[in-house]
């Protein structure tokens, strides 16, 4: 079974954007009783996604799918 590497990088987009959209974001947390999570939720969720993380995630499919 083969899988698309066009599918995967649709997939890796989309759950990227997601990601970035639904975690809570570092500004979230500063100026309440949670900001103690400012500095963790800061590095799971460090703002937009863009192209630049999806090239990253998706060079080691292409090198493993050929």
């Amino acid at each position: 079974m083969t899988v698309s590497t066009i599918f995967l990088l649709l997939l890796i987009y989309t759950a990227g954007n997601v990601w970035a959209t639904v975690l809570p974001r570092r500004s979230w947390a500063v100026g309440t009783r949670y900001e103690f999570l400012a500095p963790v939720l800061g590095f799971i969720n460090p703002g937009q996604f863009s192209l630049k993380e999806v090239r990253i995630m998706f060079n080691p499919l292409i090198f493993n799918f050929k």
